[in-house]
């Protein structure tokens, strides 16, 4: 796979869809939550920080 078809593919993806797919696996998560996995009984935070770097050059730009 070459770089452009990788940029090509991350422009096709909706924010929305990824957003929504994120609230329905932490909503999940949080349905299956009893007293006994919390930490002295509060829950557990997570912030997923992931990101994606692809040089900036010309062919990743169109």
């Amino acid at each position: 796979m070459i770089q452009a078809d990788i940029a090509c593919a991350r422009a096709r993806l909706p924010e929305r869809l990824l957003e929504k797919r994120f609230n329905s696996s932490v909503q999940n998560l949080e349905d299956k939550v009893t007293e006994e996995h919390l930490w002295y009984g509060r829950n557990i935070k997570v912030i997923d920080g992931s990101t994606v770097s692809i040089p900036d050059t010309v062919e990743n730009q169109k």
